[in-house]
């Protein structure tokens, strides 16, 4: 009986032993999601709408920061077009930019 139990705690023991670090230390969503984070200045008065690898992502107002944009890491092409306040066409800014893991990237515009 007491060769069983023991085998018991030992088998336990071992079991308890092999968890995945992860479970005894939870990750960051940052690092669990493999994403960093955009941060927009636009110093133009007029607003800017931004694209992420050919999606919109939202508008930024003129004249301000938006920081925050959750963005998947690695290399990303990043486009600014302007939403009004032009005459003949709007501006247009494009830039390659690579995102690290639970790293701020940091984008002015024009």
């Amino acid at each position: 009986m007491k060769t069983k139990l023991l085998g018991v705690v030992l088998f336990a023991l071992s079991v308890i032993g092999c968890q995945d670090d992860s479970v005894l230390s939870p990750k960051e969503p940052c690092e669990r999601d493999q994403t960093g984070t955009l941060k927009v200045n636009n110093t133009s008065s007029n607003p800017y709408d931004i694209y992420i690898d050919g999606e919109y992502v939202k508008r930024v107002p003129g004249k301000s920061n938006v920081g925050e944009i959750p963005i998947k890491q690695g290399s990303r092409k990043l486009r600014a077009i302007q939403v009004s306040g032009y005459i003949l066409y709007p501006t247009e800014v494009t830039a390659d930019g690579t995102v690290a893991t639970c790293k701020e990237t940091f984008w002015q515009i024009p």
